[in-house]
């Protein structure tokens, strides 16, 4: 079975690459961050001049590459 992406989608997806940490938006956006074999969801604080995890909200050892978050699924009527 064979799925077809739509061309903006393919670009979206195309762009869902590990990027290096230094080039991740530090404006408070949600994303995921790779740090020592760990995925997590995590946003720069400012405050805290770190990266936070989203679920628990303490700060952590320095990721090194980080991805944005996937859309969310659509709702189906």
């Amino acid at each position: 079975m064979s799925v077809l992406i739509e061309n903006d989608e393919y670009d979206y997806f195309c762009a869902m690459q590990w990027q290096p940490i230094e080039t991740a938006p530090k404006d408070g956006t949600n994303l995921l961050v790779y740090s020592d074999e760990r995925i997590i969801a995590a946003f720069w604080s400012v405050p805290a001049d770190d990266w936070v995890e989203v679920v628990h909200e303490y700060t952590f050892y320095q990721p090194t590459h980080w991805m944005s978050l996937p859309k969310p699924p659509e709702e189906k009527e």
